[in-house]
């Protein structure tokens, strides 16, 4: 699931939905936007996405770690993580949204970034950076949400550049997923495509055509 803007959640809702990748997503609901749903949910990762809500209800039972690499999370809540078990939570910037456990067990935390978090700034574990403004370019403050005049990009004079566990920087620019803000894949896509000569050929013979492709910087 891939460069999307998701309004509600994600949902697992079958046992051993596994390998999944959740990448460069905007997830718009201040409630649980993504959720395991009790099930068991392994190998899941979810990076480079911008999160309103909370993650919710990954306790099935153990079959392999989820990841969550270099996510912003907005949320006003203190709990991002409910009733979560056995999560690698990396690079990802904690803005307002707190770190307080409701039901979690086997949560690691590594190279993470609290700002003014509900509930406190503390992580429950590893090497962090505990209440520390990002600098983003935009400046977002306390009780804001994902906005699309928003620039996420970190500034140069940031503590969080090229501070990550892989060495990149915190938050949706860093990383190994693809963030854009409005969607647009790295990859060329076609923006013109137009029939330029007759519409109606026998079998085999040429047509003609005009392609006009598009790539992000």
């Amino acid at each position: 699931i891939m460069l999307c803007k998701i309004t509600d959640a994600v949902y697992f809702t079958n046992p051993n939905a596994n390998f999944w990748l959740i990448e460069g997503c905007v997830f718009t609901n201040s409630a649980h936007c993504i959720r395991g749903n009790g099930q068991a949910v392994g190998d899941l990762v979810c990076r480079n996405n911008i999160i309103n809500g909370d993650v919710f209800q990954f306790n099935g039972g153990y079959i392999g770690y989820n990841y969550f690499n270099n996510n912003i999370f907005l949320s006003a809540s203190a709990y991002t993580f409910q009733y979560c078990s056995y999560f690698y939570i990396n690079s990802n910037v904690f803005y307002r949204s707190g770190m307080q456990d409701y039901g979690n067990t086997g949560l690691v935390f590594n190279k993470n970034c609290s700002y003014q978090c509900s509930g406190g700034n503390t992580f429950p574990n590893g090497v962090n950076f505990v209440n520390i403004n990002p600098m983003f370019v935009s400046s977002i403050g306390s009780g804001a949400y994902f906005d699309y005049a928003t620039d996420y990009h970190l500034q140069s004079s940031s503590p969080l550049m090229n501070a990550g566990g892989d060495g990149t920087d915190l938050g949706v620019y860093g990383g190994y997923g693809d963030y854009e803000q409005y969607g647009v894949s790295h990859n060329p896509y076609i923006k013109t495509f137009n029939i330029t000569g007759s519409t109606s050929v026998n079998a085999g013979d040429p047509i003609q055509i005009y392609i006009k492709a598009k790539v992000r910087n």
